[in-house]
């Protein structure tokens, strides 16, 4: 008797301590109504080209739109403003890691919503899982 209220008391530690796998392979989609007032700027070889690429569109919407690419290999591109940024990645501790440097922190997950945040920041971002093709995209690294 003395070990079924043991067991009774281990077992939701025990299955509350695994940990959740997470299958981020996709693209993910956020967007977020352009704020000029913030004052981001982006030139490439001295060109500003923020206004130019911020709504890669093309439909005026007034949205800025970012998007992360996970592929299963480990491989993460990661697109800001219209242009791509590619590196490695991996997830431990509900945290994902870009080139060993920790990046974001995954606050909630489901398959096709996932809501993160910057480590030791507040605001969140919530990115949906989205079929899109971004091809049109340039990839700078």
């Amino acid at each position: 008797m003395r070990y079924f209220f043991i067991w009774i008391i281990l077992f939701p530690l025990a299955v509350s301590c695994q940990e959740n796998e997470v299958d981020l392979q996709g693209t993910w989609h956020y967007e977020r109504r352009s704020r000029p007032e913030m004052g981001f700027t982006m030139s490439i070889d001295g060109v500003d080209v923020t206004d130019e690429l911020n709504d890669e569109t093309g439909d005026g919407d007034g949205m800025d739109h970012f998007y992360l690419v996970f592929d299963g290999q480990g491989q993460l591109i990661e697109y800001k403003v219209g242009i791509g940024f590619r590196s490695n990645y991996k997830i431990a501790d509900n945290l994902i890691y870009s080139n060993d440097n920790p990046l974001y922190e995954i606050v909630t997950f489901r398959d096709s919503l996932m809501v993160i945040k910057q480590p030791d920041e507040v605001d969140t971002a919530t990115y949906e899982k989205v079929e899109t093709d971004l091809s049109h995209l340039e990839i700078i690294n």
